[in-house]
């Protein structure tokens, strides 16, 4: 388990635009049903895990939880970074 602190990569001096994002690949729990199955979101045919930029001085584990709650409702805990 990676600490709840994971820390972006420090922004270069001219990021010309450049931004850091997350997306989370949630497995669903068996409790609703999950099976291997993973969250994703889907709009006009399209499917994609959910995804969202790291604000300043946020933490990558934040980031996380804040993207996949704001955009599914779902409180998740991150445990890995990829």
């Amino acid at each position: 388990m990676i600490d709840e602190d994971w820390q972006p990569r420090p922004e270069p001096a001219d990021t010309q635009g450049v931004a850091l994002h997350v997306a989370a690949v949630v497995p669903l729990p068996a409790d609703v049903g999950g099976e291997g199955e993973v969250l994703v979101l889907s709009a006009f045919g399209n499917m994609k895990l959910p995804q969202g930029r790291v604000r300043a001085n946020e933490s990558l584990h934040r980031a996380v939880k804040r993207v996949v709650l704001g955009s599914t409702g779902a409180d998740v805990t991150p445990d890995r970074l990829l």
